[in-house]
């Protein structure tokens, strides 16, 4: 969710047939699009867990769209891992270990602060249950049922990075191949989980976690990349109608499914691929603008995405306290401005420097590596 993207330049059909380094050399080195739509999928889960907060604002906004978010990043983490290959090739276990970087430190802390607050503060955190193994599973990363019975992590957003984590493991394990056939292989094998899991439903917390659909949906994100680097282009009217597609068919579904979806790589997956491919396909043909707080947002949005509860939990406690009105408006809008201001903080103050230590980090063993192997 905090990488930078290579942002596309004019990639023809001619150009695939150059050497990859010409192709290489024509994308460019960041895109706004994934940057809005990481920005956007922040923002609906911010807006999913606000309505949480109080009884009288889910009851003013009983649409589910808001938890559709995590469906976006999906998408958003499928085309990125190819891309970032596709434009600078790297081994197995360097786009590991930039994975962990990039996911572990952040997310731990998080965690450990909400293991410190139960401890300290359990009276304010009824819903979460304190038990060590259920901590270590969860900063490892292993899917499993808790205490309270559900398939998450004690910081139940991490349910989400316990596929990222998966979803980069088989997409290194798989670096062999060439990008389509990685891509078609990993399509096969997510979609042979899914299918599987309809037929054996089975009882196993690691088995749900294996043949949940949004499988599909780093897929999606896939097949969107492929399409971009080998030159595929829409112009700007029926991008434009591809993310508004995508939009309606999520206000629709929001609205109208019940909360536990059948096929949620259908009912949101969809959506999602439509929107994502709709700004992308934008921004290829040049009708995209440049947004810079928006693009802020998305550059946040790990951030954002992890520190969001807690900040909520606090604007839940000063309502409170305050006896402010229960307007559900109001509600919404302190939440989204207070989160977003606090992601926004914890990224340029915890998160990039963290990157950028570890980062640094691996660059020296990484000479030193060099080095080493040069004098044997």
């Amino acid at each position: 969710m905090t990488d930078t993207v290579p942002r596309p330049a004019a990639l023809s059909h001619h150009d695939l047939n150059q050497p990859a380094s010409t192709a290489q050399s024509s994308l460019p080195k960041d895109w706004w699009s994934i940057q809005y739509l990481r920005a956007i999928a922040a923002l609906m889960v911010v807006f999913h867990h606000a309505r949480e907060q109080f009884s009288w604002v889910k009851d003013a906004y009983p649409t589910e769209i808001g938890g559709a978010g995590v469906d976006v990043f999906f998408v958003v983490s499928g085309f990125i891992m190819v891309f970032i290959t596709f434009a600078k090739p790297t081994t197995p276990n360097d786009f590991l270990m930039r994975r962990i970087i990039r996911i572990v430190p952040l997310y731990w802390i998080f965690t450990l602060l909400l293991v410190a607050l139960v401890l300290l503060a359990p009276s304010l955190f009824r819903s979460v249950r304190f038990e060590p193994g259920h901590v270590i599973q969860s900063l490892l990363f292993i899917p499993h049922y808790g205490p309270d019975g559900r398939l998450n992590p004690i910081l139940s957003l991490g349910w989400t990075l316990n596929y990222e984590m998966f979803f980069y493991l088989v997409f290194a394990s798989l670096f062999f191949l060439r990008q389509s056939i990685r891509i078609a292989v990993i399509a096969a094998i997510f979609a042979g989980l899914v299918v599987a899991g309809m037929v054996y439903p089975g009882k196993s917390g690691f088995w749900h976690f294996l043949t949940n659909s949004v499988l599909l949906e780093f897929v999606f994100g896939m097949a969107l990349a492929d399409l971009v680097t080998r030159g595929i282009r829409i112009s700007r009217g029926p991008s434009l109608l591809l993310f508004l597609a995508g939009l309606v068919n999520f206000v629709l579904v929001g609205s109208f499914m019940p909360e536990n979806l059948l096929i949620r790589a259908v009912e949101f997956g969809a959506p999602a691929i439509l929107m994502a491919a709709g700004l992308v396909f934008l921004e290829r043909a040049g009708g995209l603008g440049q947004v810079k707080g928006l693009r802020i947002i998305g550059d946040a949005s790990y951030s954002l995405y992890l520190s969001h509860i807690f900040t909520l939990g606090a604007l839940r406690w000063i309502w409170n306290r305050l006896d402010l009105p229960e307007s559900a408006l109001l509600f919404t809008l302190a939440g989204l401005v207070a989160c977003t201001a606090a992601g926004v903080i914890i990224h340029l103050l915890v998160e990039r420097p963290i990157l950028r230590a570890c980062l640094s980090g691996l660059r020296v063993r990484r000479v030193a590596l060099r080095a080493n192997a040069s004098g044997s």
